[in-house]
């Protein structure tokens, strides 16, 4: 049946307990630490495989890619790969 209630309230104590509120500067921070990092090429150079070369498809599971104003970066790891 359906979540509702104590039940829900109960479920949702447990989960922020658990896990910490993400606040724009933990995104940030995030960003920062990812964009250029060794785990965002790895990431890039599997989903550019995955797409077989569809980049509009990469850019939206790219986690913090901006066309704009990532493309020329991106294709310089490409190349190099």
């Amino acid at each position: 049946d359906e979540l509702a209630g104590e039940d829900f309230a109960n479920l949702y104590n447990y989960y922020r307990q658990a896990f910490k509120k993400v606040t724009a500067e933990d995104i940030s921070a995030f960003e920062r630490s990812y964009r250029g990092s060794e785990e965002e090429r790895r990431d890039l150079l599997a989903y550019y495989a995955r797409f077989e070369g569809d980049m509009e498809r990469v850019f939206a599971w790219l986690c913090c890619s901006r066309p704009r104003v990532d493309s020329h970066r991106f294709m310089d790891l490409i190349d190099a790969a």
